[in-house]
């Protein structure tokens, strides 16, 4: 079972780059074998069996040298996700009465909004 779906979104023309410089250096192939077999195969295979898969993400982080955004917003997610799970596993050992997911997420959420923007988030909370 996944906890958390993501999804990076990366331009066809990087993607092939990356093929192209993987594939002539370990593999010994020239470029234009390795574009023939990018459009013959690779890139519809992606276009069919993969980017679907984007639709069943949570995160969709679209491939940038530097996205911070990105990478706070899924920090974020991933702080609150541990501290759900930390007080499910709390509850469970006190014999306390198991919330539910969204229970912890909107009490999550309240503590979130009555912080700061810039303040940390403790997961021992």
């Amino acid at each position: 079972m996944m906890d958390l779906k993501i999804f990076v979104l990366t331009p066809d023309d990087i993607r092939l780059a990356r093929r192209i410089k993987r594939d002539i250096t370990e593999r010994g192939r020239t470029v234009s074998d390795v574009i023939r077999q990018y459009c013959q195969f690779v890139k519809p295979a992606y276009d069919d069996f993969i980017r679907p898969t984007m639709k069943h993400s949570d995160i969709i982080i679209p491939f940038t040298t530097e996205n911070n955004n990105a990478v706070d917003m899924l920090v974020q997610t991933l702080r609150i996700k541990m501290q759900i799970k930390l007080r499910q596993q709390y509850e469970l050992q006190s014999n306390l009465r198991p919330r539910t997911f969204s229970e912890h997420f909107m009490e999550t959420e309240r503590q979130l909004s009555i912080r700061k923007v810039d303040e940390p988030v403790n997961i021992n909370d």
